[in-house]
């Protein structure tokens, strides 16, 4: 599994991508690695693209997930998840269940231009145009163990 994590707007929109199976573990890494981003920006508000079209299999215990996840500060500055995904009725399910556990918004996109979209029309702040997507990511330092 490969997890890469950046800003894909300076201090208001991080972007990060799954390729293949996903673990506990990487579930934690992406966790904690925008709980970092997020705290070493000065933005009130922040929002997270995160894309699953390279995804294959994930977690499915909703309690290990939510365990794994699980941050000591709830995270106040994310406002909307947008996933990239084809919207299969397990993701949805999941998606679901987890944003009730942490208190989060989020829809499902296929198209990374239409998550945009949905930003810039939620969030004034945001340019109409996509952001140029920079590749390769570099990876988040480790966070400190939860």
């Amino acid at each position: 599994m490969s997890i890469s994590i950046n800003w894909l707007l300076s201090d208001q929109v991080i972007y990060s991508r799954a390729d293949g199976d996903v673990s506990l573990e990487d579930l934690a890494y992406l966790s904690n690695s925008v709980d970092k981003l997020c705290q070493q920006t000065p933005a009130a508000s922040i929002h997270h693209i995160i894309d699953l079209t390279r995804l294959g299999k994930i977690p499915l215990n909703l309690v290990q997930i939510q365990a794994a996840t699980r941050s000591d500060q709830p995270n106040l500055k994310l406002v909307w998840l947008i996933v990239l995904h084809t919207g299969t009725p397990i993701i949805q399910f999941l998606l679901t269940s987890l944003s009730h556990f942490f208190n989060f918004k989020f829809r499902i996109f296929r198209t990374l231009e239409e998550g945009w979209e949905f930003l810039h029309q939620n969030d004034e702040r945001l340019p109409a145009a996509l952001p140029i997507l920079a590749m390769p990511f570099h990876p988040v330092p480790e966070s400190p163990e939860r």
